[in-house]
């Protein structure tokens, strides 16, 4: 039998600071009868209806808070106004529907518990809304609707509190019936929302909304527009989202194409409870907006959280004016052609760049920042984008794929990983630190300038085969070369600082030169000095530019002409000099081993050397081996000849030629007397073939002053332009010596 209450809310007068206030509330009854609550005020009594269904129907613009329990098995119904459900109080449904009569007024405030054991609704007509505050928990078992037909409209503002849907059916469903014009949104602004077990349907048949502007979702997946009129839309402007395996995506029932997919993400983050992907042709735009403001916010970030081992996977393009931000250990994985303006800033782990080749990079237009620990790693080229590539600070690792363009890279305390080619539109790259690193695998090049600042020595490994810088060096710093391959620097560097190869080899092509400064050869490095036909450089050691290689070796290769002119005796010190092809002239001073032609595969190669530049004198503190097939180049002019002094062994091998030869240039004086000073008692002497010019007369060979001397015939004086004829009525040495 129904059971009839009254329920009166005295009047209370309270004394304040020696005044009477009047705090007075009308007098109000709720009446339940025939399995209603009617009227509005406050319901005190327990209430356990067995599986009766409850209805409350407040009078209009009126209130019924229940502040004790209520339990049915079957359904309660709330039909419009506003009905509270109170503060510790423990409730159990069947069901629980919020409507309207047949006004649009119907509002449910839930503080206690609510149990619901299946269907949770809101609503079937007009428009309904559910307000859940702090403290409040409800848990639905069965489905859960936001409207339940045509045109209706359902709206939940989490507040605070817990809701959990536990349903493990498809029966989550934010926009349920087609409502179009009324979307139908699940508002979460604080608290904790989980539905763990099924995926979150966002425009189901209708238009639906998932606002998240504050506390923690976690879901399982978010299904966003699933039919021909279903119209979804997703919003993060604060809070966490939580995303499990079934990931955010448009997905398709039944026959035809879905509706329109809209997710807005602001200052919020994602986490990945599990590895999880965005897909399926959503618009996602970084609108930077938190739960506070009005419009779009440039700069407002957006953050990924990916944990150790879990990886988000995004396909679909974002645009916006929004910023990304990457945190965990995890990875982010970006696919679609993304036209975000914002800065990416990877905190921690990895992102990765896997998309197609275009000319819109994977991470939008925006600056991009690598935080230490942290890595970019591009699988794919121009994963940055050839319109307009991003500019790159680099404080972790950054691990370029294939052909990557880029604008201006800062490499303040990074890494740079890479086995292929990297070109910058921009400034160049910048070095930024002494914890500065490129490393290379493979076959790369880096086609920029580079700039090594704040007097840094950077660390540029090549671990194997060879890196090529395509651009100059400036800048008050320096680097060491590592690593068993080749660095190839083709530029005409300015750069200041020390040089170290501590191993493998350093190569200089074309116009590239070293440091300003000291370059060190290691035990396990090589320097090299490479230069084609027809090219001449010119390198003078002086001041501070020193060369110090006494435990590795200098190479000069091919078949160009290096010309070094060394100051004093300390500026080159070499464990061992190789020409192996083309043409040395060095004047002056040189320490160490001096080797012309190299024993390549059982073979000599043929190289030529002369000391001076072009007529001069060269001094070596150590050995001197002239090896088969190479040519000792002495040249003479009218103001007298070269001179190779050697304080250690000079060896010349069968096979090798010495060469007399007029200056380019020079005009000699008829009798005029030349005399190549060379270093005294060269045991082989004999062993090299002597050539020279037939003007050349009265040759003869002093093995104890080592001067190799002759006259020039008055009758046959040629012309400068004729100097290359020296092959020209050549003579063949074999024994001049004089004795003393």
């Amino acid at each position: 039998m129904a059971i009839s209450k009254l329920h009166t809310i005295p009047t209370l007068t309270v004394l304040v600071l020696g005044l009477f206030v009047l705090t007075a509330s009308a007098m109000a009854d709720v009446t339940f009868s025939n399995n209603t609550f009617t009227g509005s005020g406050t319901y005190s009594e327990a209430v356990d209806n067995g599986s009766t269904n409850l209805t409350a129907n407040p009078d209009n613009d009126s209130s019924i808070t229940f502040t004790n329990n209520l339990k049915t098995t079957g359904q309660f119904q709330q039909n419009s106004q506003i009905v509270n459900i109170g503060e510790s109080t423990n409730n159990s449904f069947g069901t629980l529907l919020v409507t309207n009569g047949s006004v649009n007024n119907g509002h449910m405030h839930i503080y206690g518990d609510v149990e619901v054991s299946s269907d949770f609704i809101v609503c079937n007509k007009w428009t309904a809304i559910v307000t859940i505050h702090d403290g409040a928990n409800l848990s639905v078992a069965g489905v859960a609707y936001l409207n339940n037909a045509k045109n209706s409209q359902g709206i939940v503002y989490q507040q605070g509190g817990t809701v959990t849907f536990t349903t493990t059916a498809n029966t989550v469903r934010f926009g349920h019936w087609r409502n179009d014009g009324y979307r139908s949104t699940y508002n979460l602004q604080g608290g904790e929302l989980n539905i763990p077990n099924t995926i979150t349907y966002v425009g189901w048949d209708g238009t639906g909304g998932l606002n998240i502007s504050g506390g923690v979702a976690n879901l399982k997946g978010v299904s966003i527009t699933n039919s021909t009129n279903g119209k979804g839309l997703l919003t993060l402007t604060g809070g966490t989202l939580n995303v499990g395996s079934n990931g955010v995506g448009r997905n398709l029932r039944g026959a035809g194409s879905p509706g329109a997919a809209t997710v807005n993400l602001g200052q919020g983050t994602i986490n990945a409870s599990e590895s999880h992907s965005w897909k399926n042709g959503m618009t996602i735009t970084l609108t930077g907006r938190s739960a506070t403001d009005t419009a779009d916010v440039p700069g407002g970030v957006t953050t990924f959280n990916a944990g150790k081992g879990k990886t988000i996977t995004i396909s679909d393009a974002m645009g916006g004016v929004g910023a990304l931000t990457k945190t965990g250990a995890g990875t982010l994985t970006l696919s679609g052609n993304n036209t975000y303006t914002g800065t990416t800033t990877i905190k921690e782990g990895v992102i990765i760049a896997n998309g197609a080749n275009s000319s819109t990079g994977r991470l939008g237009t925006g600056a991009v920042i690598i935080e230490k620990d942290a890595k970019l790693e591009c699988q794919k080229h121009n994963q940055l984008g050839y319109g307009t590539p991003n500019n790159i600070t680099i404080r972790g690792t950054f691990k370029p794929d294939d052909y990557t363009h880029v604008k201006d890279i800062i490499l303040e305390d990074g890494l740079i990983d890479t086995e292929y080619t990297i070109t910058s539109s921009g400034t160049g790259l910048d070095f930024g630190s002494r914890t500065a690193e490129v490393k290379s695998t493979g076959y790369s090049t880096i086609k920029s300038r580079m700039n090594i600042n704040n007097n840094a020595t950077v660390t540029i490994n090549v671990e194997s085969d060879e890196l090529t810088i395509d651009g100059v060096i400036k800048g008050a710093g320096g680097f060491t070369k590592t690593g068993a391959g080749t660095l190839t620097l083709s530029g005409a560097n300015t750069y200041t600082g020390e040089t170290t190869v501590s191993a493998g080899v350093l190569e200089l092509t074309g116009n590239a030169v070293v440091a300003n400064g000291l370059t060190t050869v290691g035990a396990n490095g090589t320097l090299v000095y490479n230069l084609a036909e027809g090219q001449t450089k010119k390198l003078e050691f002086k001041d501070s530019i020193k060369l110090a290689a006494s435990t590795g070796n200098v190479y000069k290769t091919g078949e160009g002409t290096l010309q070094i002119y060394v100051a004093a005796e300390n500026m080159i010190d070499a464990s061992k000099f190789i020409v192996s092809s083309g043409r040395l002239d060095m004047m002056e001073y040189y320490k160490g081993k001096l080797e012309i032609g190299e024993l390549v595969d059982d073979t000599y190669t043929a190289a030529t050397f002369s000391p001076g530049n072009s007529v001069g004198t060269l001094n070596i503190d150590g050995d001197f081996t002239l090896n088969p097939g190479s040519t000792l180049l002495l040249e003479f002019d009218e103001k007298g000849a070269d001179s190779l002094i050697v304080s250690g062994t000079t060896e010349f091998t069968q096979g090798s030629f010495i060469t007399l030869a007029l200056a380019e240039g020079a005009s000699p004086l008829p009798n005029q007397q030349v005399s190549f000073q060379l270093s005294p008692d060269i045991d082989s002497f004999d062993n090299a073939t002597l050539s020279y010019p037939s003007y050349l007369v009265g040759m003869n060979y002093a093995p104890t002053t080592g001067v190799l001397s002759a006259t020039v015939d008055a009758n046959a004086v040629p012309e400068p332009s004729t100097w290359a004829l020296l092959a020209l009525g050549a003579c063949v040495l074999f024994l001049l010596k004089r004795k003393d």
